[in-house]
This record gives structure tokens, C-alpha cells and sequence, in this order.
């Protein structure tokens, strides 16, 4: 790396889906990188080892090469396919503990032989400068003595991402600005280390249209549910690109390449940009209108008709259909991403609409939580909640057939459930939920 150059990250934890935000800051942190002959690394932080899914690892990956988000490779970064793992490195991470320990400025929790917390100042302010919200002022009181090395002996994040931020020579932190808050800890590390910081930069979050932070119970957040329902990754990254910046002109088509002649930190605005569905749709219809036929043809074969995707179905309606001809029609759920709960009734005569709400709320919260998504587990699930509530299966069953299916004739559900997938299942469950059951 040449002295001086622009050098940032992304930092995904694998323990779900690969969210939209972090599309979101990786889309911003590879502009700014690209813009200045820079260095856009990826580098996984998986030291939460009690939630870290391999499985979510895989579909980091998959989501960034998906959006053509490259990071760069060499022999410091791990290889031709090899981010940065945390879990790699704790030994590390282990002995800077030690060091602050050794220097007082960092102690073991009483009662434990491994826990290590860091000494923050009991008074004064942590100011430090934002790249785009200026002076930043936090009371040390405000602030308790964050948590170093875990009793499992992992660091917590805000260790892990201080250590590799300077082993990495990360020149911007470009995130969230939910990081605000801790990066008074984060400051007062680096002084404790002796190391400089690097500039930082906390992106304004993704909203809901009204204006709430963008969460699951709203939107789908997850990048794997608009993969598959048939986004274009050049549509998506414009999208995310038009949230708190313009390109000036009131152009809101533009590519990538584009984005990166004319971004500038400065030009980032600190209103909650909303993410808008429709315009996400609007935005993919207008890349798909120019497609060559061709192309648009080839493309849209490969994301209906994915050979891996059909082998999951065909075992499910093989036995359904007289005509290949009557695929379509009996089993279009599979493909489209929205169902039309209008005219459907869906809520059991048996229970009050109140009551049989509260049953898919619970429900959502319940499959929001699975880490496997398979036949065993999902029906493990569903038994206990009909235990639980002391209902009949139909009275669960059915309803839930119809909001993900919008169908009564649907193959197996269970089965179903498992080939649709998390991300379309919740996504329609979510949506039916927030119709009010119309």
C-alpha cells in the first residue's frame, strides 16, 4: 500500500441473512475507495461464536459478488477468495488485552480469569470529528468500562475492530451512525495504544417511509430475498446509491462507475434516506427496459427457471400437474414475490381477528429465529406453537398455507415452506400482517 493511500472496510458478523444495510455501507466505503485509487477490504467479524452461522458467512460472500462489490485481494488480506476472519486471529487480539493490561489501562473483572474490561475516563468529554456531522462532544460518565476479551477468551467487537482497524491501516471508517455512541470507546483506545485513528465517517440509516429505523417488521431487509425475487444487482446498487446522495441534476438512473467520477464524502446528506420499495421496482424496471432482448431473455431464464431451484420443486408437484402446461398456473407462488390477500379469508372462523394476530406475530418472531430452515425444524416449530396455544394444526395450518402460497391446493406446507425459503416466507407473512388482514 503506498503511503497515504485510502484504505476502508466493510465488517459484516455472520449471524443471519446479509442485510441491506450492510449492502448499503459496503456500496458507499467501495465509491469512496474506488473514487480516491483506494483499497476496499472485506473482513469478517466473527468472534460472536454462539451466533455465527457458517451458512451466513456464504451469503455475505455470495451478496457482494452479486452486487460486483470485489474486494481487494493480496497477500495481506488472505488469498484469491479470502477476506479476514477475526476467528483467525485472536491470539492477537489476546495480547494488545494483555498489554493494556500490564499498563493499567485495562483490568480484569473481579471475580473471573479471563473476562478483561477497559478503563475509560470517569470524567471529562471523548470529542472527536465526524467527516460529516463535524465536532462530536460525549460525556465520559455516559460511557461504562467496555468489555475487551469475553469469557470464552473472543474479544468483543469494539477491541477486534479498534486492532484490525490500525494492523490494517484502515485510513476511514465509514458505518452506521448507531456506532456513534460507542466510538468514544474506540477514541480512547486509540490514545491508549498510542495509535492514530482513522477518520470517521457514520452513514445516516435506512428508514422506513415513516421514518423509522428500516427493520424486518416493515420491509424485507434481507439482500437474499431481493436477489431472488428477480432484482437486477446493477438496479440495487443505484438504489443504495441514491440514499443520502445525488449525482446532481436530479438523475436518479445512473451506474456505479458513474457514481464513483462524481462522490465526494461531503456530498452525503444526513437526512434519513428512505427505502422505498416501489422506487426500488421503478429503478429495476428501468434497467430491465434496456436490456438488449437477448440479454433480458437470457436473464430473466436464469432467475426463473435456476436448475437448482427446479430440482427443489419438481419433487413437490410432480405428482400435481397432468401437463407440464399447468405448471405455471397451479404454482406461480413459487416465483412471484407478493401475494394478493384481497378477497382471501384467511383468519379461522374459530378465533377472534385479534387473537389469531397475535398467533402470527408470535409465529414471525419464532421463524425469524430459525438458523436451519429445513422440513425437521420448521415442523418442530409449528408443533410446539399448536401446543403451546392449545389450537387445532387446521387452524394454524391453513392460514398459514394461504399467506405464503395464496392457495389452498399448495403441495405439503412444511415442504413448501423449506423450498421458498426464509426470506420470501417472513416477507409474506410480514406483509399479510401489515395489511391488517385485508
Amino acid at each position: 500500500m503506498s503511503q497515504g493511500q485510502v484504505r476502508v472496510r466493510i465488517a459484516p458478523s455472520p449471524t443471519g441473512d446479509p442485510h441491506v444495510g450492510t449492502a448499503y455501507i459496503a456500496l458507499f466505503n467501495y465509491v469512496f475507495a474506488k473514487s480516491m485509487g483506494g483499497q476496499f477490504i472485506l473482513r469478517i467479524e466473527d468472534t460472536d461464536r454462539q451466533r455465527t452461522r457458517q451458512s451466513s458467512e456464504e451469503m455475505i460472500i455470495s451478496s457482494l459478488k452479486w452486487l460486483g462489490l470485489d474486494w481487494d485481494e493480496g497477500p495481506d488480506v488472505g488469498g484469491e477468495f479470502g477476506p479476514y476472519r477475526q476467528s483467525e486471529r485472536t491470539e492477537i487480539y489476546r495480547g494488545f488485552a494483555a498489554q493494556l493490561v500490564k499498563e493499567g489501562k485495562a483490568y480484569l473483572e473481579p471475580g473471573t480469569t479471563e473476562v478483561v474490561r477497559f478503563r475509560m475516563p470517569d470524567e471529562g468529554m471523548t470529542e472527536f470529528e465526524d467527516e460529516l456531522r463535524g465536532t462530536i462532544s460525549i460525556e465520559n460518565a455516559q460511557q461504562n468500562d467496555p468489555v475487551l476479551i469475553k469469557s470464552d477468551g473472543y474479544p468483543t467487537y469494539h477491541l477486534a475492530n479498534v486492532v484490525d482497524d490500525h494492523l490494517m491501516k484502515i485510513t476511514h471508517v465509514i458505518r452506521a451512525e448507531e456506532w456513534i455512541s460507542s466510538t468514544p470507546k474506540h477514541v480512547q483506545l486509540y490514545k491508549a495504544f498510542g495509535w492514530i485513528a482513522p477518520k470517521w465517517v457514520h452513514m445516516p440509516l435506512l428508514r422506513n417511509s415513516d421514518k423509522s429505523k428500516i427493520s424486518k417488521r416493515k420491509n424485507s431487509v434481507s439482500l437474499s430475498y431481493y436477489m431472488k425475487a428477480g432484482i437486477l444487482p446493477e438496479a440495487m446498487k443505484n438504489f443504495l446509491g441514491l440514499m443520502g446522495w445525488s449525482i446532481g441534476s436530479d438523475r436518479e438512473v445512473f451506474s456505479v462507475e458513474e457514481m464513483q467520477k462524481a462522490f465526494q464524502l461531503k456530498s452525503i446528506s444526513l437526512g434519513g434516506p428512505v427505502f422505498d420499495t416501489k422506487k426500488l421496482n421503478w429503478l429495476n424496471q428501468q434497467y430491465l427496459q434496456k436490456l438488449p432482448v437477448d440479454e433480458f431473455v437470457d436473464r430473466m431464464g436464469r432467475q426463473l427457471f435456476d436448475s437448482s431451484y427446479l430440482r427443489q420443486i419438481g419433487p413437490l408437484v410432480q405428482n400435481r400437474i397432468a401437463r407440464f402446461d399447468e405448471f405455471i398456473d397451479k404454482h406461480a407462488f413459487f416465483f412471484s414475490g407478493d401475494i394478493d390477500y384481497q378477497n382471501m379469508s384467511i383468519c379461522p372462523k374459530s378465533r377472534e381477528k385479534e387473537e389469531f394476530f397475535e398467533m402470527l406475530e408470535r409465529l414471525a418472531d419464532r421463524l425469524d429465529s430459525v438458523d436451519t430452515w429445513e422440513v425437521a425444524a420448521l415442523k418442530n416449530l409449528f408443533d410446539d406453537l399448536i401446543s403451546e396455544l392449545g389450537w387445532k394444526a387446521k387452524e394454524v395450518f391453513m392460514p398459514v398455507r394461504l399467506i405464503a402460497t395464496g392457495r389452498r391446493d399448495s403441495p405439503p406446507l412444511m415442504e413448501t415452506l423449506a423450498v421458498l425459503g426464509k426470506d420470501l416466507v417472513r416477507s409474506r407473512l410480514r406483509q399479510y400482517l401489515l395489511s391488517g388482514g385485508q
